[in-house]
């Protein structure tokens, strides 16, 4: 399970640097989405917690 999470993180990581537009690297930003999306999974599994 870890291993699969830590590739996911890795894989969001390598697709938001993909958007990059000038080139440079900007790994900020990289993480903000990367973190953006871990909380967006969280809710997710929040609302699926409180239905049951």
């Amino acid at each position: 399970m870890r291993r699969k999470f830590l590739f996911l993180m890795l894989a969001f990581v390598l697709l938001s640097l993909g958007f990059a537009q000038d080139g440079s690297v900007d790994v900020g930003w990289s993480l903000d989405m990367v973190w953006l999306l871990v909380s967006a999974a969280l809710v997710f599994f929040m609302q699926a917690g409180f239905a049951w």
